[in-house]
């Protein structure tokens, strides 16, 4: 917001995403020519796309006295402080009017409370560490924040401890708005996160087949697939063991979602064929199966760790034979 009338901002907080084209993006109040700003909090996502002076509690301001802020920038504008982007000068000298700023904290790793300087007393860097253990500081100062956006737009949001590995978060579960998408998330490594935190996500088309990357021996066709909804971190896996007249097959599925498996089909050699589900024991259920081109289909999920493809044209070749030799 522009504020160029005599206003009063008094112990407000703000952990929102805020992006501004112009100048003037903060995360209590965006350009603020006249007035007070007292006693706020700001720990917001705070991006200028075209402009200046970007600020964890405002981005151009005049008076700003006891606030503290832990704000996250995306990208290096001109003009950017922890605390204001800048603040109120003489337009003769470009002096700073800093007698109308004082009492600012901030946590000072990367980057300075006003414009690029820490003044004492007005904008004063703290480490986190010791600020949690001040009884002054508001709770909402001691946690570290993790945003998690898609699109430029926050889905959701994380408090986590001081130091906590990036590879423990939980992702959050984002629908898209349509039922064949989903939100990849980028991999933040294993960092230690000791400031505000942004993890990007991504829009994409859900798979509807996945393939084994084992081929099935001669045939440079895939062993095993599924049809379903898939995401690029599902892994499928096949072995078989070829017999002369069954096959046995060892079928791994790794997803962390579940009932995402419609149906499977393994490379099924025999011209007539029946499958079985092999359970732990070793104990084998025979399924409804249905030949498609080489493959033999079950519906449902994966329900049996193996699986066996039995020859059942050689019985009646055998009928055959014997049926012609004997006669009727």
């Amino acid at each position: 917001d522009k504020y160029l009338l005599r206003n009063i901002i008094l112990d407000c907080k703000s952990d929102a995403c805020v992006t501004s084209k112009k100048d003037g993006a903060g995360g209590i109040a965006g350009f603020m020519e006249h007035g007070i700003i007292y006693g706020c909090e700001g720990y917001g996502y705070i991006e200028s796309t075209e402009g200046s002076y970007t600020g964890g509690i405002a981005g151009y301001g005049t008076t700003i006295n006891s606030c503290v802020a832990f704000p996250m920038f995306v990208n290096d504008a001109d003009r950017e402080g922890a605390v204001a982007g800048q603040i109120d000068i003489e337009k003769d000298t470009h002096m700073k009017h800093i007698e109308a700023i004082s009492g600012n904290r901030f946590v000072g790793e990367e980057i300075a409370g006003i414009d690029g300087l820490n003044i004492e007393g007005c904008a004063e860097p703290v480490e986190f560490i010791s600020i949690v253990s001040d009884p002054k500081t508001p709770e909402d100062f001691k946690k570290i924040r993790v945003i998690f956006k898609v699109d430029d737009d926050k889905t959701s949001q994380l408090s986590v401890a001081y130091g906590t590995k990036a590879s423990k978060l939980a992702f959050p579960m984002t629908m898209p708005d349509e039922e064949d998408e989903y939100v990849s998330w980028e991999d933040p490594g294993n960092v230690s996160i000791t400031r505000p935190f942004i993890i990007d996500g991504t829009v994409k088309k859900l798979e509807k087949t996945l393939k084994s990357g084992e081929l099935y021996p001669g045939t440079g066709q895939p062993i095993a697939l599924v049809s379903g909804s898939f995401v690029e971190t599902d892994k499928l896996s096949a072995s078989v063991t070829v017999g002369e007249n069954e096959n046995e097959y060892d079928v791994k599925y790794i997803s962390d979602i579940k009932d995402s498996v419609e149906a499977l089909r393994l490379y099924d050699p025999f011209e007539k064929a029946e499958i079985f589900g092999v359970a732990a024991d070793g104990r084998e259920t025979k399924l409804d199966g249905e030949k498609k081109g080489s493959y033999m289909e079950v519906k449902g999920d994966l329900a049996y760790p193996e699986y066996r493809i039995k020859d059942v044209a050689i019985g009646d070749r055998i009928k055959s034979f014997f049926g012609g030799l004997f006669g009727k």
